[in-house]
């Protein structure tokens, strides 16, 4: 049975041995190290260059660059921020799209940081009605939250960790004026 790895880091065979230790130190076996794209995983081309970049290349491939300097645990990181970067692509198109060039204003990328869909009873912590389908949170530091309605950063929540009161902070004008 073949096996299936939800990252695919691909590079060319001078790296292939130095990434496989970093990826067998950091993360385990659930990544897969080869030289080549993989269908229906989330591929990351790890290119050696004379700067440190990355960026999104489609919905399912991010591109990472790194320099002959970089130590192990460098490395790991670049790994973790190309990750994120395909983790965190969302773009409003009259809807939540994930996978795309553009990200949200206000939305910050960071490894920790995640993103999901509202969930029943938002309406009633932000104290505001908007349909659900509309609104992304993106989860912070300890328990602080972006709110996006329609692609807009509309306020923020505060979620505490350890079921504290929450507490929000949204723009009612801005929802008043997309008839929310």
């Amino acid at each position: 049975m073949k096996k299936y790895y939800m990252f695919n880091i691909i590079v060319n065979e001078e790296l292939k041995h130095r990434v496989e230790q970093v990826v067998q130190r950091f993360f385990g076996k659930w990544m897969h190290v080869s030289d080549r794209k993989h269908h229906g995983a989330y591929n990351i081309v790890l290119v050696e260059d004379k700067v440190k970049d990355h960026s999104l290349v489609d919905p399912l491939t991010a591109e990472l660059r790194i320099t002959k300097d970089m130590i192990d645990i460098e490395i790991a990181r670049a790994i973790e921020h190309a990750r994120t970067l395909i983790r965190l692509s969302v773009g409003w198109r009259k809807g939540y799209a994930i996978g795309v060039h553009s990200y949200l204003d206000g939305l910050e990328i960071h490894p920790a940081y995640d993103v999901f869909m509202a969930w029943p009873g938002l309406n009633q912590l932000m104290k505001v009605r908007v349909p659900p389908q509309a609104v992304l949170v993106e989860k912070l530091f300890g328990g602080e939250c972006r709110v996006f309605c329609n692609g807009i950063k509309a306020g923020k929540l505060f979620i505490p960790d350890d079921g504290c009161e929450v507490s929000a902070n949204i723009n009612h004008q801005l929802c008043k004026e997309y008839n929310w």
